[in-house]
């Protein structure tokens, strides 16, 4: 929580995004688990969508 209140106090917005690669025969497929304000997501989202094939908040 004191990175968020650090990042906060300087107006910065953060996500976690944490991305995982597919297993058992899903070769190429990767799955982005987002943490964070879903107003700051749906920005990054058009990116996000670029690198991988899931999203998943």
């Amino acid at each position: 929580m004191k990175v968020h209140s650090a990042y906060q106090e300087k107006r910065i917005r953060v996500l976690d995004v944490p991305v995982r690669r597919g297993t058992f025969g899903l070769k190429g497929i990767l799955t982005v688990i987002a943490g964070g304000d879903p107003e700051v997501l749906e920005k990054a989202r058009p990116v996000l969508e670029v690198m991988n094939d899931k999203i998943i908040i």
